[in-house]
Parts: structure tokens; C-alpha cells; sequence
């Protein structure tokens, strides 16, 4: 789970976005102060000196006064996402590209004061210094779900040594003594002050880290460039020595400890920006409890309320609710250092989204109706023990105000439910907004008080059966299609989705008296994902923790529209009896067999290949910005980092490879567009064929702009490219496969030499690799291998999440863009063009590697295991193994691979093929959804793809589909908002569905995967 996600959501209603273009309500907008001034300094600037081109709009984003100051004589501005930076005069600044700098914390209240006093003593002595310039931003970095490697970091200053450090921390410290702010995680505090310290990189270098990526870096003590750890801990790195004048500052810091309390910590739960939550035990008592820890000053909710005064509300509500057996027992409320622990009673069971991993029976491709049926009684049961556990709240006068499947404990009799988690709670009587909530289920504006609890039921309704309710963040009329689309599924009563629907769709307009005693007052709102953080791990990837939002979303709401009604008179008849003992009622009909045709919601279905392609064409392209510096397309918000949009999984060489390869006409605009960003590359622009240049060169060389690919090459080999991981995303296999195709497109012999130096680095680290995993299982004793695991309601783990799990990390990466079949995809396409037999063998070898790394699921699918949920997926799952499984498969003669490694590999395919056709996945995208299944399916030459396979995922697309300009788009990476682009978006739906359309003559493609040879 990614919990930036939500910051990105609040600039745009239907595309992620970056703070920078955030359009103002307040604000002069004149362009005159420092953070609208340009890079000469003259204080004359219109947003030209952002970083990322947000260009027109940043002017009007309300700002300090310290921010609209002008420009001192001399100096340089620069706006570079949520900073703004001031160095002093060029003949000025003699500072290092690394050393210890110093942040400043501070509050909304106090930061203008802070950052005023820090301009008017840094400016006079040419000290380089930076700062958020505005509320918003600042309230975002330090809001629940920020970073905790960035909370608190107001202000950054560089000192040119470590006197000046001292000097520094003595005179600002003193003038800043007193002001609050949230404690800064990675820093080491300067006395009991906002100032802190911490030893890292200065300018923008970048290194290849520890997951073969770029990351930022600093210098070791022998030249080297090494990843900046920027971890929420102070550490200092192994070649410095500390400042003596910081050693009583360190002796103060370990000093505060929990060893005195009464309560043993033996597991931490959870962590936010706001705090953690720790499972212990009470030492007097040997009873379990749960701790929960706010933090003063951070995790702060859309009313700026920090995480201890959420923390209050929390013990407030369940001294409340005490005794009702719906919410936890308070048990203890203390303070050590500054924090503050709320203690309460544990409470026995599994979340409510751990549920779905092996109870939902979508999950499988051939639900038996049985199942279905089953799962349905047990829904309506979970959902009416739901109703009566927040009526009962709202009898004591409480709202929860954050209800989801998160915080909905079930017991182990798997019926009775509990609530859990009221630090949103407040009083019914104060009727107010909700404040903090999970994104699928955040209330309009005009609920309030228990109508955003009666919102959130509704939406539950949905979520229970279909679990993608966070569509509604883009269009709350979505409701109404995925009720179509259960109703189709699931035996579920009429009523059930009816009254869900109406609640969900209400606006303020609507007359009182319109809502149901059982669903009373609910609101736009989603639900979670599948999940499995308890019992089971989850299978199709379709866990809550990473295939949806955060549990949380800072929510920033204007006031209601007046004559909002609360209150509907209940239907005709008794509903309350059948919703408590799950009777189906409504038609009563199975499974698939509802009557009546759906409502046109879509504006093109998938299955009408023609018409969806000139919708989804139209909707690319209408969303096109050809006029911004940093993306041409909307999409992941991985656009925003250092180039992040150009290349094919994100940026504008993705979309622009979908466009053409579905066979419509060229874009000139966008191909003109990344000719133009790709003249000067921006610093820190990653070099694979996935996430970076190789990969924009690869387009380019397609569309026929030969001479920038090989222009976009060479400088790709003027890095430490060798350096890089071996995948195919960002690494080796990648770049080798484009030096490989732009030697023979070009006639570029030394990039063909360039391939094999690729090749051959990569076929070492397998083997190595190979090598080391073998010992492991000998060392285990245990030969049996993860493909003649037999099924069970769970997964057995593989070998490779055993080596993981004991040496205290993760299990290996495995899958097409981070695993060993990328590598496998270039020792294959090396074999066609040169016949060498070891190449075969080399890529035999990591697909093994990878398929050690998968376990047969309870349903016989085959999915990659990372441990705490297995995956189906194109990009991180088994289907993208599969894909290359068909090819080696195809190429290997009679002979070329012994029996027992061909026998595993048509094992693997029959499982993988199993994977690809279950009815649900979390998300639509390429990569890691359904449209990646429709690829595979489109392309494998395995046996035993059940008939209407392809076909009914071509027509499940259409439950995410949405509206953009009339015209037909998908939802990106946990489905906040829409994406155009070829990983996450409607890019690559466009590429799968194209794939699938057997008349399309060449079948569209992703690069380097053509049809496979027949096997």
C-alpha cells in the first residue's frame, strides 16, 4: 500500500497530480515573491523557475508571507516540488555536496514566524537554505500518511562545515527556541528546540541501490558513491564521526525508553506519520493489550488535528461506548518523552478485508454456485452484525466517522463484528464533517455527523461483493453499475443494492424523508480491496495492503449545500429479519441469471473492439497536455519523480508505443513533445527500458527518430550502467534487449558488443544466484519443489519466501519486470538472432528461478509468493512468467531441455493459465490487473485455456471502466484516479484488448514480446 497516493488526489478530480499546479483559493497570485520569482533573481518571475514545469496556476497557491517577500540582490530561486530554494550569489556559494544539515520543525501556527526568522538569518550570511512556502503543502508533509522520512522537515539548511553547523544550531537555536514542531524521525534533535541535524547529500547525485535502482547518494569515505539512507531513524553513516558539541544531544536521545512501563511491547502492528500501534502484554496481569502511540504536532487530519489530539478522541469515545461489546475496553492513558500511549483491551479475531483471500468466490475461475450462495448469507450476515454494532455507537451519542473494512474486527465464530480504531470519533450532537477516512469511503460534503457512518454502510453493501468501491472518489454514479454488475454474480436481494445505490448517490437537493432505518444517510465512498492480513494469505494480489489506498485520506471538504435530508421512512414489509439472518430475498434467483438489462453506463464496452478503441483513443488524447514541461499524459504519480514522464511503463513513450500498435494514426504533437524533453535529459532520469531512457530510445527508434535513439544510448552508456540490477524494468535485461535491437536496426556493431556484456553479466548473477538457492534447500532438507505443492486452504510458502522469512527480509523479487524472466526474455531473444544453445539454457535457468519462487494457490492457480500474498500479475505475478514461458517453450527443440525441466515449465503453464481466468482482480491495469490477464490470455499457446476465457475477461474490464469526456478510460493504480498511461492505465487496457483482437494484423505488442513460436 502506497500511501502517497492520496496527497496526489487533491489537485485534479480525474488524474493524479502534483502538488505544484495546485489551483488556489487564496493567495495574491501577483508572481512577484520569491517562490513565483525566476532563477536571475529579480523578483519579476511567473512560475518559471519550477523545477517541473508546473508553470501557469503555481502563482495562486496560498503562501507564507516569507515565500511572497522579494528576492534578495543576487540570489536564486528555484520552486522544486513542495520546496522552494534560495542560494546566495555564484561567487557566495562555497558549499559541499554533502555534510550535515540542519531542519527546522515547526507547526501551522508558528511556520511563518520560524521560516521569516530563518530567511532574515541565513540571508545576510550567504547560507543556502530551502522551505515548504506554503499551509497546504506544509499540512500535507506532515499529515497522517506522509512520509515519516520527510514529517516535520519544514526548512533545510546547508552550513559549509561543521563549525558552521555549531554555529548555526547556537545563534538560530537561540532565536528559535520555544517554537513547537513535529519531532523529525531521521534527524538527531538540537537541545529541546525545532532545529535538527542530519549528515547527508547537499546536491543531487544518484547511485545504483540496493534494488539495483537510482537512488540519492552521498560519498563513502573512499570516494564511492552510496546510497543517502534517509530511513525514519538518526543514524550516522560509518566513515563520519560525530560532533563532539552533538554527543550530549545523542545521551538525551537514548534516554527515553519504555523499559519502566507496566506493559511488554512484543510486536509493532502498524505505523503512520502520526504513530504506531503495538500488540503487548500487561506484565501485571499476563492479559494482551494493544498500545497505540500518538506523536504531538504530526499525523494531522484535514481539521488540524494532530495524532494526540485524535489520539484523546479515541479514549474519549470508547470510555463512552464502554460496555457495549462493540469497541475495545480503554485501559490505560500515560506519556513518555512527549508521546502519548493510549492502552486498550486486544481484541480476538481477523480484520474484515483479511476475509476475502479465501472466503470471496470470485476468486477462483469457476465459482461453484454453491459458493456463491454461501458467501452471500454470510455478506448479509457480516453486514447487518455491522449495522447493529454502529447503531449501537450512535445510541451512546457517538460517531465513528471512519468506518471500513479495516477497522471491522470479526471474531473467530466468524459472525460477531466489532469496531475498532475511533480516533476520528466525535460527539452525534456536533454534526460535524468527517475529518480523516480510508478513500473508498469518504463522505460528500453535505454529510454529516451519523450520516457519514450511514454513507460508509452503504458503500459497504458494495464493497463486500465487489471490492473497487473507490471508483466513487471519481464519479459516485459508478454505484449504480457495479450494483448491475454484483447483481449478475451474486443471488444478493434487490433492496440490498437498491437502497446501497440511492444512499450513495444522494445529494443535498434530494428531499427528506427518503432514507431507510437500515442505510440511514451514506455517501460517495469505496471500499477496500481483498486482503489478507490474517489466517491467509491473499491470492490474485488482491490484498488490501497493496492493491488498495490507504487506510486513511486527509480529506479537504467545503461546506454542504443547504437542505441536505437525514431521514427516509423504511420500505414496506420487515427487511430487518432477513438482514440479520442472511436470507437472499429479492428474486431469488442464482447466480447470473438476474433479469433485465443493464443501464448503459460505459461509453464504449471492451468486447466491441472497434468502438472501444476509438473511445479510449479519443480519451488519451483528449487528456493530453503537450503545453507542460514534466508529463504529456496523465497518469501514475511515478510521473513525478526525475523524469518520470517519458518512459514506456509511465510517461509519454508508453502511450505513444500503445497508439501505434493498436494501428492508429501517429500523434505528431506527442512524438514532437519527447523529442523536445529528451533533447536534455533531466538529472537523476533512470536508464532502463521500463522506467527510463533505453526504453524512450526503443520507441523513438519505432516511430523512425533514429538519430535521438541513438543519441538517448549513448549517453545511457556514459553511465555505471553495469552497476544496475539485472531486470527488465530498470535494469540489464532491458538494456540489452535495446542495444541488441539498435545494433542490427542500425548497423551500430559495438552496441550488439554492448548486449552481450549485458547478457553476460546477467547470466552470472543468476547462476550465482541459482547456486546459493540450491544450497539453501539442501541446508533445509527439503527437495520438494513449489510446483508439486498439493493444494490447501492455503498456500504452502515457497523455498525462496523460507530463505526470505529466515534471514529477516523478503523473499527475492520474481516476475517480467523485477524477477529472472526478464533476463530469460533477453537470453531468448539473443538465442533467435544468434543460436547459441547456452543461451537457451541460461534462460531455462531463471525461469526456474522465478518458479521457485511461486506456490500453487487452494483455487490450483500458480502465483508468485512475496510472502503475504501470492500474484498473479503481468508485471509482478506469474502471467508475465508465463509469457515467457511460451516462448522458451516454443524455441526449444527436441532435446534441448531435459524431461523434468519441461515437464515443470507445462506444469507451470497449466497453472498460470488458472491464474489468468478468475473472475476477480483488484485493479484493471497491465501490469497488475485484469488487462494483463487479457494479454496473456490473447498470447499463450498453452493448452487448456478454458473456451470464453479471453472473452469474459475482455467483458470484466468493463466493471472499472469509467467516463472521460464521453469517452471510455480505466482508473490507475489504486483507483483514486484515472491514468492514461501504458502500466497502470487505459494505455495498456488499449494494448491487452488490441492483443485480443485476432484480425489486428501485426497483433499489438509490448517490446521484445511478439506472438510466440508455436510449441
Amino acid at each position: 500500500m502506497d500511501n502517497r497516493y492520496e496527497v496526489f488526489c487533491l489537485t485534479d478530480p480525474h488524474f493524479y497530480e502534483s502538488l505544484d499546479r495546485l489551483s488556489a483559493t487564496t493567495g495574491n497570485g501577483n508572481g512577484n515573491g520569491a517562490a513565483n520569482g525566476n532563477e536571475s533573481g529579480n523578483g519579476s518571475g511567473n512560475g518559471s523557475g519550477s523545477a517541473n514545469g508546473a508553470g501557469p496556476g503555481t502563482a495562486g497557491v496560498p503562501l507564507f508571507d516569507t515565500a511572497r517577500r522579494p528576492v534578495p540582490d543576487g540570489w536564486h530561486t528555484l520552486r522544486n516540488g513542495d520546496w522552494l530554494h534560495l542560494d546566495p550569489p555564484a561567487g557566495e556559494r562555497a558549499y559541499p555536496a554533502q555534510g550535515w544539515k540542519v531542519h527546522a520543525s515547526a507547526t501551522l501556527e508558528c511556520a511563518d514566524k520560524v521560516a521569516a526568522k530563518v530567511w532574515d538569518y541565513c540571508v545576510p550570511r550567504n547560507i543556502p537554505f530551502k522551505f515548504v512556502p506554503g499551509p497546504q503543502l506544509l499540512h500535507l508533509r506532515n499529515s497522517k500518511y506522509a512520509g515519516r522520512d520527510t514529517s516535520g522537515k519544514f526548512v533545510t539548511i546547508y552550513p559549509a562545515d561543521e563549525e558552521a553547523l555549531r554555529v548555526v544550531l547556537d545563534e538560530l537555536g537561540a532565536l528559535l527556541d520555544g517554537e513547537p514542531g513535529p519531532y523529525i524521525l531521521t534527524d538527531l534533535r538540537w537541545r529541546q528546540g525545532p532545529l535538527y541535524v542530519r549528515y547527508g547529500a547537499f546536491a543531487k547525485r544518484y547511485c545504483v541501490g540496493g534494488r539495483g535502482t537510482l537512488v540519492p547518494a552521498v560519498e563513502d569515505g573512499e570516494g564511492r558513491l552510496v546510497p543517502d539512507d534517509r530511513s525514519p531513524a538518526f543514524h550516522v553513516p560509518d566513515w563520519i564521526t560525530l560532533p563532539d558539541f552533538l554527543a550530549p544531544e545523542l545521551a538525551a536521545r537514548n534516554a527515553t525508553t519504555v523499559g519502566d512501563l507496566p506493559y511488554r511491547i512484543e510486536k509493532a502492528l502498524h505505523f503512520s506519520n502520526g504513530g504506531g500501534v503495538y500488540a503487548g502484554t500487561d506484565t501485571r496481569t499476563g492479559e494482551k493489550v494493544v498500545l497505540k502511540e500518538g506523536r504531538p504536532h504530526a499525523g494531522l487530519a484535514s481539521d488540524g488535528a494532530d495524532a494526540v489530539t485524535r489520539l484523546r478522541r479515541e479514549r474519549d469515545a470508547l470510555r463512552r461506548l464502554s460496555g457495549l461489546g462493540v469497541a475495545p475496553e480503554m485501559r490505560d492513558w500515560f506519556t513518555v518523552g512527549d508521546h502519548r500511549f493510549l492502552v486498550m483491551d486486544f481484541v480476538e479475531g481477523k480484520p474484515l478485508n483479511s476475509y476475502f483471500a479465501h472466503r470471496h468466490p470470485l476468486l477462483r475461475p469457476d465459482p461453484d454456485p454453491a459458493d456463491v450462495a454461501d458467501f452471500t448469507r454470510w455478506a448479509l450476515r457480516i453486514h447487518a452484525g455491522v449495522e447493529e454494532a454502529v447503531a449501537a455507537v450512535h445510541s451512546r451519542g457517538v460517531v465513528f466517522n471512519d468506518l471500513h473494512m479495516f477497522n471491522i474486527m470479526v471474531a473467530p465464530d466468524d459472525e460477531t463484528v466489532s469496531l475498532l480504531d475511533f480516533e476520528a470519533a466525535a460527539r452525534a450532537t456536533d454534526n460535524g464533517r468527517q475529518a480523516v477516512a480510508h478513500p473508498g469511503f469518504v463522505a460528500p460534503p453535505d454529510r454529516r455527523g451519523t450520516a457519514v457512518d450511514h454513507y460508509a454502510l452503504a458503500c459497504l453493501r458494495l464493497a463486500l461483493f465487489l471490492p473497487v468501491t473507490t471508483l466513487f472518489a471519481i464519479d459516485r454514479g459508478k454505484a449504480a453499475h457495479l450494483a448491475e454488475v454484483i447483481g449478475r454474480e451474486f443471488p444478493v436481494p434487490d433492496w440490498y443494492l437498491e437502497e446501497a445505490v440511492a444512499e450513495i448517490t444522494r445529494t443535498a437537493d434530494d428531499a427528506a424523508g427518503t432514507r431507510s432505518a437500515a442505510v440511514d444517510g451514506a455517501g460517495p465512498g469505496g471500499a477496500a480491496g481483498l486482503g489478507g492480513a490474517v489466517g491467509a494469505r491473499p491470492v490474485n494480489g488482491t490484498d488490501l495492503r497493496a492493491s488498495s489506498p490507504s487506510p486513511d485520506l486527509h480529506v479537504q471538504v467545503g461546506e454542504p449545500e443547504r437542505g441536505a435530508g437525514t431521514g427516509r421512512t423504511e420500505p414496506s414489509g420487515a427487511p430487518g429479519s432477513r438482514r440479520a439472518s442472511g436470507d437472499l430475498g429479492g428474486s431469488g434467483l442464482p447466480a447470473g441469471t438476474r433479469p433485465g438489462p443493464p443501464r448503459r453506463y460505459l461509453p464504449a464496452e471492451p468486447r466491441d473492439w472497434i468502438t472501444a478503441r476509438d473511445s479510449m483513443a479519443a480519451a488519451i488524447l483528449g487528456s493530453a497536455t503537450p503545453d507542460r514541461e514534466d508529463r504529456l499524459f496523465p497518469g501514475d504519480i511515478a510521473q513525478f519523480s526525475d523524469g518520470g514522464g517519458l518512459g514506456i511503463a509511465h510517461g509519454a513513450a508508453g502511450v505513444l508505443h500503445a497508439l501505434d500498435q493498436v494501428g492508429l494514426p501517429r500523434y505528431d504533437e506527442g512524438e514532437q513533445w519527447l523529442l523536445a524533453r529528451t533533447a536534455h535529459l533531466p538529472n537523476g532520469t533512470p536508464l532502463g527500458l521500463y522506467d527510463g531512457v533505453a526504453g524512450v530510445a526503443y520507441v523513438l527508434e519505432q516511430l523512425g527518430h533514429t538519430e535521438r535513439a541513438l543519441a538517448l544510448v549513448r549517453s545511457l552508456l556514459g553511465e555505471n550502467w553495469q552497476r544496475l540490477s539485472s531486470d527488465l524494468s530498470g535494469g540489464l535485461a532491458g538494456i540489452g534487449l535495446v542495444l541488441d535491437h539498435l545494433a542490427h536496426a542500425t548497423g551500430e556493431t559495438d552496441l550488439g558488443e554492448r548486449a552481450l556484456e549485458a547478457a553476460g553479466i546477467v547470466a552470472g548473477r543468476i547462476a550465482a544466484e541459482a547456486e546459493q538457492l540450491e544450497q539453501a534447500r539442501q541446508a533445509q532438507g527439503s527437495g520438494l519443489l513449489p510446483h508439486q505443492a498439493q493444494q490447501s486452504p492455503q498456500a504452502q510458502q515457497s523455498p525462496q519466501a523460507q530463505q526470505g522469512s529466515q534471514r529477516g527480509g523478503p523473499p527475492r523479487r520474481a516476475g517480467l519486470m523485477r524477477g529472472a524472466t526478464g533476463p530469460a526474455l533477453l537470453f531468448l531473444r539473443l538465442y533467435e538472432r544468434t543460436g547459441l544453445p547456452a543461451l537457451l539454457g541460461h534462460a531455462a535457468r531463471a525461469l526456474a528461478l522465478d518458479l521457485d519462487s511461486c506456490v500453487v494457490t487452494a483455487s490450483g492457480s500458480l502465483e508468485v509468493d512475496e510472502g503475504w500474498r501470492t500474484m498473479p500479475y503481468l508485471g509482478g505475478g506469474s502471467a508475465g512468467i508465463g509469457l515467457v514461458l511460451d516462448d522458451l517453450l516454443g524455441l526449444a527443440g527436441s532435446g534441448d531441455l531435459d524431461e523434468a525441466a519441461t515437464a515443470r515449465f507445462e506444469q507451470a503453464r497449466t497453472g498460470i493459465v488458472r491464474a489468468a481466468t478468475a473472475r476477480l482482480y483488484a485493479q484493471p491495469g497491465l501490469f497488475v490487473g485484469r488487462a494483463g490477464m487479457i494479454l496473456h490470455l490473447a498470447r499463450t499457446t498453452a493448452p487448456g485455456v478454458p473456451d470464453g476465457a479471453l472473452a469474459a475477461q475482455i467483458d470484466a474490464l468493463g466493471w472499472y471502466g469509467m467516463a472521460y469526456r464521453g469517452e471510455l478510460a480505466f482508473p490507475g493504480n489504486q483507483m483514486m484516479r484515472l491514468s492514461m498511461d501504458l502500466g497502470t492505465g487505459t494505455a495498456g487496457c488499449l494494448l491487452a484488448l488490441g492483443a485480443a483482437n485476432a484480425g489486428q494484423h501485426p497483433t499489438p505488442r509490448l517490446p521484445f514480446l511478439p506472438p510466440p513460436p508455436a510449441s
